[in-house]
């Protein structure tokens, strides 16, 4: 990949040696021919129109209000996307600036604010023409890069809007390649007939992300895919793709991968999403494929309309710091040297699971990172005694958890003197405290070096007398925190918290994916919250059988607008 835009950019920098050099500025005026800054021409517009085949023009900084038809081969460039900004406003749908022919676009931003089905670029070239669009910022309510036909190479470019490549074209020889982009989008990358190349590029999404529909040799390989909003669909899907060591998270009913008919499908990760793998087939299986060495991470329903396949793995990846988008593994993450045993990373190893690894990937240090958070639950007491439960770390290093209580929650701290005990469980016993007073319980948790998290969220013990006692937790955000007992029988307590007032819904699901029963389907105030599941509700005990079953906590922030969706696995034995 980087050595075709290599080609290209030098192949197109020797045509520039042999042509004009025209210039736009502000304070330009309206005589041709624009060849010196001095004799800069006031308007985009008019020193296209006086250019030759092969000329460049240089844009200088400032807001050009201006519509553009680039009939002939002429290279723009202009003084930087945060400087150079080329604007159309209209009520209409309309095209922002229409390629007809090769050339370089590098160091704008084309903004397009006018209605939907607007495009910031669309292009129109012959076959064998090459547009090269670079370090530009993009916004259109529909398309940033409508491409109808010829061949675009798109490299770091930012995009934001509706789509930020969008094919149309009818001609299965023209490509596109993107590369190093980053796309804030309502869905990203969408194709037809054009053959695709798509590689370390850095996609949000609110629904798809990307999307190939025609049956070409396809090439996705490295990117991060996000979506936050999407309950059906899938993340990333095509006919014909190979799907190599990129990230996906979201929650995609249908898949964070899927294949249609045929493709191959190799050292993915897939997080937060309902479905890990699809394939679409009218006899319920793709005809030709291959999915194996993915990390399916905890979905609901790993393979749909697909075969399971042992090489494909559930296990917590242990990214640097997910919440900070930074996907590096860590260094005793289970995806290290865990992909096809064929692929090799650039340093010679054994390919890594994920965006970082593999012939596109980057050679980095391991770091070897504190522990997460954890997360604490509840507590249940005894006359005696209060027990405290929190969610299991994963972290394949970690030794144990560090318990802290005070009775103050100004300055709280992993202070020595408030340390209470340790423990390589997920509970922990105290004596109970003496009564008429408020006492706040934290832990961290260790690795094998001595590293420790920061401290997990408070529980707060309101002890009014030796008989009474209150509870509160304080919420930091919204989302799941587990159920106990786990596993169970006949009933386990889901716990979850409301950083603001939601609409909450919460799921069951059988190991299949199959829809058992909806628990919550309300309005709920902020706080902490325990739901008791006891099957027993529908039906009998042995409508349920022994297994795995899967719970998904659904919340809508009532003043954000927030959607959070997270799941839960709990086991049931008889």
């Amino acid at each position: 990949m980087i050595q075709i835009i290599l080609f290209f950019v030098l192949l197109l920098a020797s045509n520039l040696m042999q042509a004009e050099v025209r210039y736009v500025s502000k304070t330009g005026n309206s005589t041709p021919p624009y060849t010196s800054p001095e004799t800069a021409s006031d308007s985009i517009k008019k020193c296209i129109d006086v250019s030759n085949p092969g000329d460049t023009i240089v844009i200088e900084k400032g807001m050009y209000l201006e519509r553009l038809i680039l009939t002939k081969k002429v290279h723009l460039f202009g003084a930087g996307a945060d400087s150079t900004i080329i604007q159309f406003n209209s009520d209409h749908s309309v095209i922002h600036v229409r390629i007809l022919s090769a050339g370089i676009i590098q160091g704008l931003s084309i903004i397009n604010t006018s209605s939907a089905y607007s495009h910031s670029i669309y292009t129109s070239m012959l076959l064998d023409d090459t547009l090269i669009v670079r370090n530009c910022k993009f916004f259109s309510k529909s398309s940033n890069i409508s491409h109808g036909s010829g061949h675009i190479v798109a490299y770091e470019n930012y995009g934001k809007g509706g789509t930020f490549i969008f094919t149309l074209s009818d001609y299965t020889s023209s490509t596109i390649s993107v590369y190093n982009n980053i796309g804030f989008m309502d869905w990203d990358i969408s194709t037809f007939s054009t053959h695709a190349t798509i590689l370390n590029n850095l996609l949000y999404s609110k629904e798809r992300i990307i999307y190939l529909q025609n049956n070409a040799p396809h090439l996705v390989a490295n990117n991060i895919c996000i979506s936050e909003n999407n309950t059906v669909g899938t993340g990333i899907k095509g006919l014909g793709v190979t799907f190599l060591n990129n990230l996906v998270s979201g929650y995609f009913e249908w898949g964070g991968i899927g294949l249609h008919l045929h493709g191959v499908i190799k050292n993915n990760i897939v997080i937060n999403s309902h479905t890990g793998v699809t394939g679409a087939h009218p006899d319920g299986y793709p005809t030709d494929y291959v999915v194996k060495y993915n990390n399916f991470y905890r979905p609901i329903n790993t393979y749909r309309n697909m075969l399971p396949d042992n090489t494909n793995i559930d296990v917590f990846p242990m990214f640097n710091s997910e919440q900070d988008g930074d996907f590096r593994l860590q260094k005793y993450s289970p995806l290290i040297d865990a992909g096809d045993p064929a692929i090799l990373d650039l340093d010679g190893t054994r390919s890594d699971i994920g965006p970082y690894g593999g012939p596109y990937g980057m050679v980095y240090e391991y770091e070897d990172r504190p522990p997460l958070p954890p997360v604490m639950v509840s507590f249940n007491r005894t006359r005696t005694s209060v027990m405290l439960f929190w969610r299991k770390n994963h972290e394949r290093d970690l030794t144990d958890y560090r318990i802290y209580a005070d009775t103050t929650s100004a300055g709280f701290s992993m202070a020595d003197s408030l340390l209470v005990g340790q423990t390589q469980d997920t509970t922990f016993s105290l004596p109970l405290p003496d009564s008429g007073r408020v006492y706040y319980y934290r832990i961290s948790a260790r690795d094998s070096i001595g590293n420790e998290s920061a401290l997990s969220n408070t529980l707060t013990l309101v002890m009014t007398s030796i008989e009474e006692q209150t509870e509160r937790i304080t919420p930091e955000q919204s989302g799941l925190a587990g159920n106990y007992p786990n596993p169970f029988n006949p009933t386990t307590t889901i716990v979850y918290r409301l950083a603001e007032r939601s609409y909450v819904k919460l799921y069951i699901y059988t190991l299949k994916g199959e829809l058992y029963d909806l628990r919550v389907n309300e309005e709920q105030q902020p706080g902490e919250y325990r739901y008791l599941f006891n099957p027993k509700e529908k039906g009998t005990m042995s409508d349920l059988a022994s297994g795995a079953y899967f719970y998904m906590l659904e919340t809508k922030g009532r003043e954000t607008g927030k959607i959070n969706r997270e799941t839960g696995k709990m086991l049931l034995i008889k």
